[in-house]
């Protein structure tokens, strides 16, 4: 079970931590980066600069492109520039660290799915997955200040969803890196790189034969580097995602989550079967209403300074004793990218 404590996470540190004996380690510059044995990584150097991924990234025209492919074209023009016209291209949950000499400049995924907090201790960067990882580098200086508590003596901080806006912690002079932004830890200031220029607005209907084009690309080409798992609910997103899979829906896993009080009349449950009885795409409904073990409580509270053991608890432990672990699981996150949710016909009013 302590193989799940801060499972896929990371943690880039001109600290010695000894408290992650088990993790990988490799040198970059003054700085060590630790990564969970789970957490997909690869590195590449040219003549000026190095890079390290941490996660999954695909080509959605090119399903052999690889990872390591990827960072070489990366290396061998090693501007900001070139880097974003490069990640634009692509899709995947990632973080990209580029070495050039001393310097070095982070960006992630074009949503933040991956994300990555960082601080300052002593003039070195501390960078990580989540705060509690920057802990375990420099102790007591991320502290639960007087906005960790404000948050949580809140009425919001007691529901079981909360949000944190992006760019900020709970944590004083702990930071987060914004989405479509980059960290040059020689400024350590977080700058734009997407969009750089003004939108040209385009005609409705090419724009969305172009995006469910490249949304059927993504699903194709993922299902040809990985074996894939998509979770299907009654809403909009998973059934745009699911229509979208119809090339690829013999090779996939697709599941329905039974959490909460829900039942087989819940339409999160009924609806997904009834899609099912007509597309035929291999559909499983997992139950996540099972009592949870007691060592998985424990790491599931270790794992979050914000762990609802007492909802999403049950959730991840339904999720654990079911996914089969070799299944990469997408989601419809972030659609509304897509998607005008007001204004449905893509037409604005008057």
């Amino acid at each position: 079970m302590n193989h799940l404590t801060f499972r896929r996470q990371f943690l880039l540190s001109s600290q010695s931590v000894k408290t992650l004996p088990h993790w990988n380690q490799e040198v970059l510059g003054k700085y060590t980066l630790y990564t969970h044995q789970d957490l997909a990584r690869f590195r590449t150097s040219g003549k000026t600069a190095e890079a390290i991924l941490l996660g999954h990234v695909l080509d959605p025209k090119d399903y052999a492109r690889t990872e390591v492919d990827i960072l070489n074209d990366l290396v061998a023009l090693p501007t900001v520039e070139n880097i974003s016209e490069i990640l634009y291209s692509l899709s995947g949950r990632f973080v990209l660290i580029v070495r050039i000499g001393e310097r070095m400049l982070f960006f992630n995924d074009a949503c933040g799915l991956r994300s990555f907090f960082y601080t300052e201790d002593g003039g070195a960067l501390q960078l990580a997955s989540q705060p509690l990882l920057l802990k375990l580098a420099v102790g007591d200086k991320v502290a639960q200040g007087a906005r960790y508590k404000s948050f949580f003596e809140s009425a919001y901080g007691q529901k079981k969803e909360t949000y944190i806006p992006s760019g900020t912690s709970l944590y004083e002079g702990v930071y987060h890196l914004v989405p479509n932004h980059f960290l040059d830890s020689s400024t350590m200031q977080q700058e734009r790189y997407w969009p750089k220029e003004p939108h040209a607005l385009k005609e409705y209907k090419p724009s969305l034969e172009k995006f469910t084009t490249l949304l059927q690309q993504i699903l194709v080409t993922g299902a040809k580097k990985y074996k894939l798992a998509l979770g299907v609910t009654a809403g909009f997103d998973s059934r745009i995602i699911l229509s979208a899979s119809k090339p690829v829906k013999d090779t996939m896993l697709y599941y329905t989550l039974k959490y909460r009080d829900m039942t087989h009349k819940s339409r999160d449950i009924r609806i997904p079967s009834k899609l099912n009885d007509i597309m035929q795409f291999n559909h499983q409904v997992y139950n996540c209403q099972i009592p949870i073990d007691e060592e998985f409580i424990k790491v599931y509270a270790q794992n979050s300074d914000m762990a609802h053991v007492d909802d999403w608890g049950f959730i991840a432990y339904g999720i654990s004793q079911n996914l089969p672990k070799d299944r990469m699981a997408i989601k419809g996150s972030c659609s509304e990218t897509g998607r005008c949710y007001f204004y449905k016909s893509g037409q604005h009013p008057n």
